[in-house]
Formats: C-alpha cells, sequence, structure tokens
C-alpha cells in the first residue's frame, strides 16, 4: 500500500520516512434524525459517521548524516516538518492511500488538526538517528477521487423549468445509463448560466429527483386571474408523495396581495405570503411547504388584495434542495458544498445526489430567457477509486 500524509510519503524510504506495519482507520457510525430539508444530505433517519476518522500509523523516522550529529539533526528537522503537517488548523493537506503499483487509483481523505509527535529520549535509539511510534492521524470520515467527474446534459439548456437526468452513458448500442460514481452519497456542482449580457438571474431552485420522476410530476403549469381575496386561485393535483415547497409566478395590483396554500380538506391557508405590487410582471414567490400523499390537492388562496398567477412548481426537499434568492440579476449562479456563489442570499449548502440514476429539478427567473446548466461531482469513497 503507498500512503502519503501531505507531502510526506511514506512509501518512498530514501526520504527518511516508512510505515513499519499495517495502518489502520477507524470510524464510528452513530444513527441521527434530521429534519432540515435544505441541509447537505437530508434523509429524514440517517447512518451517518462522526465528524473525525482516526488513522492508527505505524511509523519510522531515519535521520541521515556524515556522523551521528548529523543525523540526530536531520531527524529533529524530519520530525519537525512532519508535525508542521499534522498541526496545521485549519488543515489544507491529504492523507493519499492507494494500492502499490504504478499509476493505481488513489482516495484522498482530507486531513483535520491531528497530535504532534513529541518524541522522549527513552524514544530514540543511543545514536538519536531513528524514532519509532505509532501515531494517531485525523480526517474527514470519507475520502475522494481525486478529480471530479462531469455529468453530461443532453441537452444542458433550459428556459423557467427543466428535468436533467443525472447519469453516464456507455459505449454499447444502444447505450446503457451509468450510476453516479462512489460509495456514497455524490455532493454536486451545479452551474447555471444565462445568456453573454448580465441582469438575468433573480432567483435559482435546485433540488434532487427520484429516478422515475417526471417533469410534469413537478411542473403544474396553468395561468388565470385576477382573483380577489379571500378567494380560492387555483387547485391541483399533486401526482407525487412526500415533502413540497410550492412556488408560483405570481403578481398583484394596487397596494400588493396576500397569497397562501392549503391542500385538500383544509379549511384555508397554512401561511400567506405578502405579494408587493409587480404592476403586469410577475414574481416568483415561494409560498411554502407542504406534506403530499400522491393524491393530494394543492389549493392556492388569496386573502387579501388583487392576485393573478401564472405557472405553478413545487419542489421536492426530501432528498437534497438548495435555493438562491434576489440575486440581483447575475447571469451565473453555483451551488456546492461550502462554496455557494452568492452564500448570503442562499438558503442550503449544496446539493447531495444519491448514487443511482437520480434527477435534478432546475427552475430559473426570470421566464424566458435561455440558461445552460453543467453538473459536475467528485466521488466519495471509503476506499480506493476504480
Amino acid at each position: 500500500m503507498a500512503f502519503k500524509i501531505g507531502s510526506i510519503d511514506f512509501h518512498d524510504v530514501t526520504g527518511g520516512y516508512f510505515i513499519t506495519a499495517e495502518v489502520k482507520r477507524k470510524i464510528t457510525p452513530k444513527l441521527i434524525v434530521r429534519s432540515n430539508p435544505w441541509a447537505l444530505v437530508d434523509n429524514q433517519v440517517a447512518n451517518v459517521f462522526n465528524s473525525i476518522c482516526e488513522w492508527s500509523v505505524p511509523i519510522r523516522i531515519l535521520g541521515r548524516g556524515a556522523n551521528a550529529a548529523e543525523a540526530a539533526a536531520d531527524l529533529a528537522d524530519k520530525i519537525a516538518a512532519f508535525n508542521t503537517v499534522l498541526t496545521a488548523d485549519p488543515n489544507p493537506n491529504v492523507i493519499t492511500d492507494s494500492l502499490d503499483y504504478p499509476d493505481a487509483p488513489e482516495t484522498l481523505f482530507q486531513m483535520v488538526r491531528s497530535d504532534p509527535i513529541v518524541p522522549g529520549r527513552q524514544d530514540l535509539t543511543e545514536r538519536r538517528h531513528t524514532y519509532e511510534d505509532t501515531i494517531t492521524v485525523r480526517s474527514k470520515p470519507f475520502g475522494s477521487a481525486s478529480a471530479p467527474i462531469t455529468v453530461d446534459l443532453d441537452p444542458n439548456t433550459m428556459e423557467r423549468i427543466a428535468l436533467f437526468p443525472l447519469a453516464g452513458y456507455s459505449d454499447d448500442d444502444p447505450p446503457v445509463a451509468l450510476p453516479l460514481e462512489g460509495d456514497l452519497p455524490a455532493p454536486l456542482v451545479v452551474s447555471i448560466t444565462g445568456p453573454p449580457s448580465t441582469g438575468l438571474i433573480l432567483n435559482a431552485i435546485a433540488a434532487v429527483c427520484p429516478t422515475d420522476a417526471v417533469l410534469s410530476d413537478y411542473d403544474l403549469g396553468g395561468e388565470g386571474g385576477p382573483f380577489v381575496g379571500p378567494e380560492t386561485m387555483v387547485s391541483m393535483g399533486v401526482p407525487r408523495a412526500g415533502r413540497f415547497r410550492a412556488l408560483a409566478y405570481i403578481w398583484s395590483g394596487g397596494a400588493g396581495a396576500r397569497v397562501g396554500i392549503g391542500t385538500d380538506g383544509a379549511s384555508g391557508p397554512y401561511s400567506t405570503v405578502f405579494v408587493p405590487s409587480t404592476g403586469d410582471q410577475p414574481a416568483l414567490v415561494d409560498l411554502g411547504e407542504f406534506a403530499s400523499t400522491g393524491s393530494t390537492t394543492l389549493i392556492l388562496f388569496v386573502t387579501k388584495g388583487t392576485a393573478y398567477y401564472a405557472h405553478v412548481v413545487v419542489v421536492p426537499v426530501d432528498v437534497s434542495c438548495v435555493a438562491a434568492w434576489n440575486l440581483g440579476g447575475l447571469n451565473a449562479v453555483t451551488f456546492a458544498s461550502g462554496a455557494n456563489s452568492s452564500p448570503g442570499q442562499t438558503v442550503g449548502d449544496g446539493l447531495v445526489a444519491p448514487v443511482a440514476y437520480p434527477n435534478l429539478l432546475v427552475i430559473v427567473d426570470v421566464d424566458n430567457v435561455l440558461c445552460t446548466v453543467d453538473v459536475s461531482y467528485t466521488p466519495l469513497l471509503w476506499g480506493w477509486a476504480s
């Protein structure tokens, strides 16, 4: 096994560092319940792992030199260099774990701060040029492949709302869909870009959908008005079960309107949202969350003022969902774990897709603007990349 901790290569004996026995890795699973629909991993009940894993690494460090004094000084320098790698906080280094042959696949584990080596006199040989110990190195629990994978979307363009299959395809004739790679759900990097001119994307929403999803499950369409509150604007069937957020293009006149959602059997809306006067230009409005059994009717209410609606969309939040609001007219937005391009206006921390054949739902605002969507991911792994 080839093994590196930061820049320290334990496979290269000439460097003065090497591993003397088996490396052991310890990770501790625990069962937790999640309830935040905008979380990075949004399973309701999930087996997850504690925030670190511990590697027990039996090591030997050799000091080299023309005499005992030079060897001792070289040993001290090597230990100091290794301690710099171990104790960095935040730690930019990775543990590189790979099979021991040329061009073998590698798995990279992001390091976290670990304890330094503090040898006593009794830990060194009499000539003071060899140090041996079993140390504990800490990293995040899962690793990743060394290079990201681009998902080919065909086509990768959209207006207002689109559903993209997230799968690779084989070279067979006809091609066979291939699942996303990795041992864990894949953190996606989703980039949405409008035409070259600026001032186009006001809001953007993306969500991971099941394998068998179709666009009509979420794009409920419709258009109508004026409706004067209190009045029911529209009732629409929601064909899938799960949790959803209701979005609608709404515009109002006069002093604005209040609009809310409910479901069949409800006496009124769960909650209402104020829609300011927008003239004849519809605005994309988040009306809140609801639950569907797969045969639920979604109802839009006007409780005050006058409102029109055009296009109703329900966004699934059972798996993973992220949104950016009030972007001020950017022509590009990127969603990625810990790297959203507009963090102050983004709800959620990137998207995570199951390692299967998921779909990606994307909604953009303004309407009737052609955008491109690009998706990539780096597989998360317990062992070596393939």
